[in-house]
């Protein structure tokens, strides 16, 4: 079924059902790289064989540590990296002999890919799309987000004037991450006023597609964290507003992810048919697997917690790559902020279906 807008729209009656948390893909040896179809975006644009595993390490967004390597994909089977920002090889190159493969982010080619499909659209309907700093499954996002909301309400009118064919609506409208739809926070914006929409669950198709289509119908995009919730909307050009953070973030202790063992477990899982086995594939009769993916005691609650340490151990360069940006997103001006977005999404990167696809094929024989 195409995914236009107002199949996205009709989905948004049940949040509940659009942020149900779902498996990931079994396709990927690596699977975060299924997440939010990342990979899916990548085999798709460049007419790829869905049906084969994108044998690098595809980053979930724009990290902002350049110091640092998330130890799960560190230590995931896979022999390359489709690196951005470019700042970043550096970094990977002092901790792994991946093969470091300078890439565009998959957001580029998803926006490609809707352009195509839905035309370009003009951000013309007015108001203001807000994404609050979002939580995982393992990590909370907590801190006082009546003062968020305080920030909201005392956003200029123009950031509230929504055109004729919206009038009905709310002019600013907040896009809730899964992840915190099932944790309640959308009860907190709901009894303020706010309505509340989603891009849904990170392993429900068409995850990149829901957002074009909400951030097709408004002027702004905000939130209240300097990441890919700015970065995105900077990169197609629409105007953008960062507001104070007011969050911080917390390890939760609870095994919320599917895909996860017990605490301490340290079998391997199969990505293919999801068997924890120490064994090589097939583990079932459909069993397709010719690798063993990541060890998935990492990312146990107790795995978790020891990466958001290592992460943590070294936290300037994270801190000052963040604040610096964060001060082009508050005090810089709209094409500043635009070229600072497609910089950090690695737009000179971007390839050709043919450029693409050759890199895939050439990470697939390694």
């Amino acid at each position: 079924m195409k995914l236009d807008l107002d199949r996205v729209l009709w989905e948004q009656r049940d949040l509940g059902a659009l942020c149900r948390a779902r498996p990931a893909d079994k396709t990927e040896l690596y699977w975060p790289n299924a997440n939010y179809g990342l990979a899916r975006t990548l085999k798709e644009y460049a007419g790829y064989p869905l049906d084969l595993p994108v044998n690098a390490i595809i980053p979930h967004g724009v990290y902002h540590d350049r110091v640092n390597v998330f130890p799960g994909e560190k230590n995931a089977p896979l022999p390359a990296v489709l690196n951005y920002p470019d700042y970043r090889a550096d970094a990977w190159a002092a901790v792994s002999d991946k093969l470091v493969v300078p890439s565009a982010s998959p957001f580029l080619y998803a926006l490609h890919i809707h352009c195509e499909e839905y035309g370009e659209g003009k951000h013309d309907l007015g108001g203001t799309l807000f994404f609050p700093a979002h939580s995982t499954s393992g990590i909370d996002k907590s801190g006082d987000w009546g003062a968020v909301m305080d920030e909201l309400d005392a956003l200029d009118d123009k950031y509230k004037t929504p055109m004729s064919a919206r009038q009905a609506e709310p002019p600013v409208q907040v896009c809730i991450h899964w992840s915190d739809y099932n944790k309640g926070l959308h009860r907190k914006f709901t009894e303020r006023g706010y309505k509340i929409v989603s891009a849904g669950s990170q392993h429900l198709p068409g995850f990149f597609t829901r957002i074009l289509h909400l951030l097709g119908r408004h002027t702004y995009a905000a939130s209240n964290d300097v990441g890919a919730a700015v970065y995105h909307p900077a990169a197609m050009g629409m105007q953008t507003l960062l507001i104070g953070e007011h969050t911080d973030e917390s390890v939760s202790l609870t095994d919320a992810m599917d895909h996860t063992p017990l605490r301490g477990e340290r079998a391997k899982v199969c990505p293919f048919c999801k068997t924890r086995s120490d064994a090589k594939p097939p583990h079932t009769p459909d069993c397709r697997g010719t690798k063993i993916a990541v060890p998935v005691g990492e990312y146990s609650g107790v795995g978790l917690t020891k990466m958001h340490r290592v992460l943590r151990a070294d936290k300037g360069s994270e801190r000052e790559t963040k604040a610096e940006f964060r001060a082009v997103f508050r005090d810089g001006g709209h094409v500043e902020r635009h070229l600072l977005a497609l910089d950090l999404l690695g737009s000179e990167h971007f390839k050709s279906p043919a450029g693409l696809y050759a890199d895939l094929a050439m990470v697939a024989a390694l």
